[in-house]
């Protein structure tokens, strides 16, 4: 490492390259609001979808029927 000196005022430390990298590890009540949030989310997912299933099954999202109505007493 290269010395440096300090002025007044004047803030020192590593270089922002030499910062060793830290990962943090998570609580028990972390790791189950984690639990919980991805639970919700996928529950939440799969309504969604069902929603956007029964609106694609309903007859006024069917194509228009080629069928033409006979004009006389069938």
């Amino acid at each position: 490492m290269r010395r440096h000196t300090a002025h007044g005022g004047e803030a020192t430390g590593l270089p922002a390259c030499a910062a060793a990298s830290v990962r943090l590890r998570l609580s028990a009540v972390d790791r189950m609001l984690l639990v919980v949030r991805w639970t919700l989310m996928v529950a939440g997912a799969v309504v969604v979808l069902w929603i956007g299933a029964a609106f694609l099954a309903t007859p006024a999202s069917a194509p228009p029927s080629r069928h033409r109505p006979c004009r006389r007493a069938c």
